[in-house]
């Protein structure tokens, strides 16, 4: 088993919906017309002075899935390939050549809850051509798509801070538990440190199998490595005062790559002066 950069937008230019010619493998299953949609691209911090130009360009995607079965986008695997203006600039080659910053940046802007969507953005520290009016954006998003998911089911543990709770090939580590002031509830936080979205649902049982009832819940992620691994942390608040429980864990088991390829232009807002 294979086991966000704020800039000064000066110019937004909202992009449609493309279609794009998509290869997924699973063993020999090649699916294709998948779907993405670019949600933005903006040119910001830029100035012209005679034949030099400066700044950044930012290219956001969204791809979109009809399963909820996205756990990760790798930053490794996916690139901007060209990003050029109807001059004949690529942005992407002007970037590399001239060494401005380090070269094409990525970076994932998140998933949604229900596993379909993830955003990503790439950034060149080159701008288009004095007088440009489109853009072409060429290149190829990576993620991870769950295939098998599983359910197991830890002893049951103490909730105590650094308590390791292993479920199947899962393992939480308990931060911390607090009573609220009233005493009907308590909130438990765990770390888990694998693929964003690997756990799908987290339910706690007592001692003598009752589940015990869940009034929220949360899962914020810390920090994506190129990878596509994570730190994140969950937190649940249980009903009642509870001191020790069982949790039982629904997470993705195996899961393959996906490689969602893009060609696309759009038309430009920027002032030529």
């Amino acid at each position: 088993m294979k086991t966000p950069i704020a800039y000064l937008i000066l110019v937004t230019v909202s992009l449609s919906v493309l279609t794009l010619n998509a290869q997924i493998v699973t063993g020999f299953t090649i699916e294709d017309e998948k779907q993405a949609e670019i949600t933005g691209l903006s040119v910001s911090k830029y100035h012209y002075t005679g034949d030099e130009r400066y700044g950044n360009t930012s290219v956001s995607l969204t791809v979109r899935r009809n399963s909820s079965d996205i756990i990760t986008l790798k930053a490794d695997n996916s690139e901007l390939k060209s990003l050029t203006d109807d001059k004949g600039l690529n942005l992407v080659t002007e970037t590399i050549e001239k060494g401005r910053g380090t070269a094409v940046m990525r970076h994932m802007l998140g998933m949604s809850k229900d596993g379909k969507s993830a955003g990503f953005k790439f950034t060149v520290t080159s701008i288009p051509s004095v007088g440009a009016e489109s853009l072409e954006a060429r290149g190829e998003i990576a993620l991870v798509a769950g295939t098998e998911k599983t359910t197991a089911k830890s002893d049951v543990f103490a909730f105590e801070a650094a308590q390791k709770v292993r479920a199947g090939d899962i393992v939480l580590e308990l931060e911390k538990a607090e009573k609220s002031e009233d005493g009907k509830s308590t909130l438990v936080t765990f770390s888990f440190s694998g693929l964003p979205r690997q756990i799908i649902e987290v339910d706690f049982f007592s001692s003598r199998g009752k589940m015990i009832g869940k009034t929220r819940s949360e899962h914020s992620i810390i920090g994506v490595q190129p990878d596509g691994n994570a730190t994140c942390r969950l937190s649940y608040e249980l009903k009642g005062d509870v001191t020790e429980a069982a949790a039982k864990i629904t997470y993705w088991k195996t899961w393959h790559d996906v490689t969602v390829r893009f060609n696309t232009s759009t038309n430009l807002g920027l002032s030529s002066k």
